[in-house]
């Protein structure tokens, strides 16, 4: 029988060491990896599917001022709109006038886009106390700050409900140019 003799060699200890730093630096760096991808470079926090725009001017109070009526010196009236969010960036109220018009009430609601205003003012049929029938809706463009609102609103008139207020041959409709200035008096 013959033996077979087998030799082991015994690596340096210095070359031992340096193979176990290069195996544990890769292990490291493997597991680095591997976290990074599986979390997508992420912070984990939910981004918004559908995010909503928030509007950091809040116009709920009490504003007044004055609107324009008419195209001539001291046509204004005294206006006043109390407004509450309907929404994000949607303010509603009601508008009431006040002066040679006699008391009305009506609505205005604007929707809000950084300073500027898209705004809808309606006095109904009825809102009128010196001409019932009469009514109006305008539309217009606004500018607001923290303490003023201001701009102008078309105003149409139905001629016909309006007994009095217009004169000559005028058409079915007019459209008026209403002049807005409002200060805040109470949040």
């Amino acid at each position: 029988m013959t033996s077979t003799r087998v030799q082991v060699l015994e690596c340096p200890p210095s070359w031992y060491n340096l193979m176990l730093q290069q195996s544990a630096f890769a292990i490291v760096g493997v597991t680095v990896l591997v976290g990074a991808l599986a979390c997508g470079g992420s912070d984990n926090s939910p981004s918004p599917t559908n995010p909503s725009p928030t509007t950091t001017l809040d116009l709920t109070g009490t504003w007044r001022g004055t609107i324009q009526m008419g195209d001539q010196p001291g046509s204004d009236v005294f206006f006043q709109w109390t407004a509450a969010r309907s929404g994000d960036a949607n303010f509603t109220g009601e508008a009431r006038m006040a002066g040679p018009v006699g008391p009305v009430f009506g609505t205005l609601g604007v929707t809000l886009s950084g300073t500027q205003l898209a705004a809808t003012l309606s006095f109904p049929t009825g809102a009128w106390a010196t001409a019932p029938t009469c009514a109006m809706t305008g539309s217009g463009t606004l500018t607001a700050s923290a303490t003023t609102v201001s701009g102008r609103i078309v105003g149409m008139w139905p001629v016909a409900l309006c007994p009095g207020f217009f004169t000559g041959n005028l058409p079915t409709t007019v459209a008026a140019n209403h002049q807005v200035s409002l200060s805040r008096v109470a949040p």
